[in-house]
């Protein structure tokens, strides 16, 4: 039996290691027909027009940064051995969702990789041969500028769809209107004040719905010209937004939930929700504008490029699952370390989820979370991986 389970554990990592090098044979091929950037965003191809060579720079930087960051995290997530650390690092550095980050201009490929070294560097602070106060101290500023540059990150990434300064200056309240009243506010009409129907008629009601961003678009700067923009006019328009807030979220609250867990389970397993988009399912988000975009260079590679990435990342979600099932059985005590070490680690992630979750209704962007299908791409090569740099360190 323990012959079977050995033979069977090969023939997985085997499967595995040659279902993602075609990945990364194909992302790579892409990344050369499609450079630089032609099939990218509007923001990427008007920049590309004003200042050719600075926007190449900038795809070159990104595409070396996010590839620096994958080695650094992979070697601290247990994937030391040189070259196969390389192979892992060029899985996540070709995703196919990555890869559209890298080629195009906007902070999601700087926001993934700052988020992957900071998950380092939290891994690397929990190790036991941290305690001199240097390295501690090195590796904390190291997090601190992290921080600032993810806060930067994020933004820049508001400043896109239309939440423009007004919506930051208004902020939790046009966030939490985006994201509980923006689908239903024709439904939960009848329930507004006087005052707010004499403000926002349905006319504009149904304007406002015709497109996600609308509420930064189109809500605010009404509301904002009923009420004015001094400090009296602010407060009139917070109170205004917490009132769509609160009738949306009595009127249509199993609605909101059910978009919440479709939106949160879009961050948390990209592309298998992503498929499933694909076909009409799920919620609506902007996955299918950024694959239109994507398919605009190259169509034929780009389709295969994507949807093999895709339904291999599913597959190989569950062949390592099954992989882990039939490995050696480690100690209880050190699986609770490793637990307790890779919560503590992945928080940075827990955090960007909620964060692009509330952000607004409809606004499921996959570029956004970039870091999150690096980590589970990272889970998988380790099953590829890990076990025989073990043994490589023991006949060390």
């Amino acid at each position: 039996m323990g012959k079977r389970i050995e033979n069977l554990r090969r023939v997985m990592k085997g499967v595995l290691l040659i279902g993602f090098s075609v990945q990364i044979i194909l992302g790579l091929l892409w990344m050369i027909l499609n450079f630089p950037g032609s099939s990218m965003m509007t923001e990427s191809l008007f920049c590309m027009k004003v200042n050719p060579v600075t926007v190449c720079i900038q795809y070159v930087l990104q595409v070396l940064l996010a590839f620096g960051a994958a080695r650094f995290f992979l070697r601290e997530w247990g994937v030391q051995d040189k070259k196969r650390n390389i192979w892992a690092a060029l899985v996540l550095l070709t995703f196919p969702m990555a890869m559209q980050c890298h080629l195009s201009v906007g902070a999601e490929s700087l926001l993934g990789s700052v988020l992957l070294i900071q998950v380092g560097v939290l891994l690397k602070l929990q190790k036991p041969g941290m305690e001199k106060r240097e390295h501690k101290r090195a590796y904390a500023n190291i997090l601190l500028l992290s921080v600032l540059l993810i806060a930067l990150g994020i933004s820049a990434g508001m400043q896109e769809h239309g939440a423009d300064y007004r919506g930051g200056r208004l902020g939790f309240a046009s966030a939490m209107a985006s994201r509980f009243a923006w689908s239903s506010l024709n439904e939960t009409y009848n329930g507004w004040s006087e005052e707010l129907k004499a403000v926002l008629p349905l006319s504009k009601t149904r304007e406002i719905t015709y497109y996600a961003d609308n509420v930064y678009r189109v809500l605010l700067p009404t509301l904002e010209e009923a009420y004015g923009t001094e400090a009296s006019g602010t407060r009139q328009v917070q109170e205004a937004l917490w009132q769509l807030s609160k009738t949306a979220l009595q009127g249509n609250t199993k609605g909101i939930v059910r978009e919440i867990s479709w939106d949160a389970a879009g961050y948390c397993l990209t592309p298998m929700v992503f498929l499933l988009q694909l076909v009409g399912k799920g919620y609506d988000s902007y996955s299918g504008i950024l694959y239109d975009r994507m398919l605009q260079g190259t169509p034929r590679l780009s389709r295969l490029y994507m949807l093999y990435s895709c339904k291999w990342f599913c597959m190989a979600w569950i062949m390592t699952l099954l992989l882990g099932s039939v490995e050696g059985k480690a100690d209880t005590a050190d699986k609770r370390k490793a637990l307790k070490r890779n919560l503590v680690s992945l928080l940075p992630l827990g955090i960007l989820v909620v964060w692009c979750t509330f952000r607004g209704a409809g606004m499921m962007d996959y570029r956004k979370a970039i870091a999150v299908v690096w980590m589970w791409l990272a889970w998988m090569v380790k099953g590829v991986c890990g076990t025989d740099i073990k043994a490589d360190r023991v006949r060390e």
